[in-house]
């Protein structure tokens, strides 16, 4: 059952208490006339936990959202690759590049073989040469 389902069976149940204290036999019962305010209590109560949770839920997944890794894309690195030539002119070696991409994101072999050989000019098969040394140490 969706969150709008159950809004919407809970709501029905809410208007069914609520007609329930209209009716005769009630009006006429204080028994029954205390156990129906009891349960409009208690619905009313769970419909507010019930809102709370969701609040609470949509409140978690945000910063759940906000605490995902960054992921660095095979289709959008060019500004990673720019940040790694400076490294590169500064001296960073291959491995240094792989380590800091990783750190910033980069996941798939597609991605680490674009990185490398655009910020050192290799070939694709140079580049795939040297990631497969770093993957095996």
């Amino acid at each position: 059952m969706n969150d709008v389902s159950f809004a919407v069976l809970y709501n029905s149940l809410g208007l069914v208490l609520e007609n329930l204290q209209a009716e005769p036999e009630i009006k006429a019962s204080e028994s029954l006339r205390s156990k129906l305010e009891n349960a409009r209590a208690f619905h009313k109560a769970m419909e507010d936990e019930y809102h709370g949770l969701i609040a609470t839920n949509k409140r978690l997944g945000k910063e759940l959202g906000a605490m995902q890794p960054k992921t660095i894309d095979s289709e959008d690195i060019g500004e990673y690759i720019k940040k790694y030539m400076v490294f590169r002119e500064a001296g960073a070696t291959p491995r240094v590049i792989y380590e800091i991409a990783k750190s910033d994101g980069a996941r798939d072999k597609i991605t680490y073989l674009k990185i490398l050989s655009n910020v050192f000019e290799l070939s694709g098969k140079d580049a795939q040469e040297i990631l497969k040394q770093f993957e095996a140490e």
